[in-house]
């Protein structure tokens, strides 16, 4: 019997085989015998064809780096992605000592995610090798591209909420490395928690500095507002808007002293890798992001008492439902809390 075949299945025509442990499938199912046969003899003949591979045998490195070159010369990857990129590929390649692209095989992917279950690594991974095969024609088995890793249970743990003095040192190193643009930008995200991205689209007009308020666009939930600025956000800001234009971007990289790049890609990238190479970068891991800032005023707006549905006109979220991700909690706050109740 052929390793395909087709089976009458009442109406139906199903085209069938058997896999390499010799157990028998179903591939397809069809209307008719006509179409059926067509299929059969179509996967007949791509189970017999024999992949021809040329030139040298690559190693895992130089494959990342052409992947990595050519994505970024097509505006796929940032600075930032190509970073994590790297550090996945590398990662696993030390862990299981890959060294040229033969020596990934399905078994040592399947003992590497058992071991080490990162579901964002492994579709880097998988894009290098797809990448590997198609574009440079080397012997990656499909075996390898196409596995798929089950979802590892994990118990999640409450992130704790970045420390003030942590806050306290993102604001100092904002100014003495940032200037007035790079400390307005800081304070702004931990007194308001807007997102990054609607930072960057502010202009000088949308600021009242004599009414002390701000008028706000570009948000999520599509409203546009205006709201009040503190005295303080008010001293960050005179500086940065003296003597510009109200169309001017509100906001400068403090790299350049010019607007923000705005692109359809890696916008919001470009202000978080800004923020980790001069603010966080000594930072613990959790708290190292430029989001740590947004869920550190987030939550102490939630503990000064706001309500949720006053809390999105600040951060421009859609909905109070995803809201709740920056919603961090706070060991020392909750030591007080739990020591004020009565022992029972």
């Amino acid at each position: 019997m052929s390793s395909v075949w087709v089976e009458k299945n009442g109406n139906k025509y199903r085209v069938r085989y058997v896999d390499a442990s010799g157990k028998k499938k179903t591939a397809g199912s069809y209307p008719n015998k006509m179409i059926a046969s067509a299929q059969s003899k179509k996967m007949r003949d791509n189970l017999v064809r024999a992949p021809s591979y040329i030139g040298q045998v690559l190693t895992l490195t130089a494959v990342l780096e052409s992947y990595l070159e050519h994505r970024t010369c097509s505006g796929y990857v940032s600075e930032g992605h190509a970073f994590e990129a790297r550090r996945s590929v590398e990662l696993a390649a030390d862990r299981m000592g890959w060294n040229v692209v033969t020596d990934i095989t399905p078994e040592s992917i399947d003992a590497w995610s058992s071991e080490y279950k990162v579901v964002s690594a492994w579709r880097v991974l998988r894009a290098v090798l797809r990448y590997a095969r198609i574009e440079l024609d080397q012997p990656i088995p499909e075996k390898v591209i196409h596995r798929k890793l089950k979802k590892k249970v994990v118990v999640k743990k409450e992130p704790d909420l970045m420390p003030d003095d942590l806050v306290h040192t993102a604001l100092e190193r904002a100014e003495l490395k940032g200037g007035v643009h790079g400390v307005a930008l800081v304070h702004w995200l931990v007194t308001y928690g807007c997102r990054p991205i609607t930072l960057l689209h502010m202009q000088v007009g949308d600021v009242d500095l004599e009414g002390q308020s701000v008028f706000i666009r570009h948000n999520k939930n599509k409203m546009e507002y205006r709201h009040a600025l503190a005295e303080r956000t008010i001293d960050f800001l005179k500086p940065i808007c003296r003597g510009r234009e109200p169309g001017e971007r509100l906001f400068c990289d403090p790299r350049t002293d010019e607007p923000w790049v705005l692109s359809n890609h890696g916008t919001a990238q470009r202000i978080g890798e800004w923020y980790q190479k001069n603010i966080s970068k000594d930072f613990p891991p959790q708290h190292g992001g430029i989001y740590a800032l947004k869920d550190w005023c987030i939550t102490r707006l939630v503990e000064s008492g706001l309500p949720d549905h006053q809390i999105i006109l600040f951060t421009g979220h859609q909905g109070t439902i995803s809201l709740q991700r920056y919603k961090k909690s706070n060991l020392q706050k909750t030591r007080e809390i739990v020591s004020k109740l009565p022992t029972l």
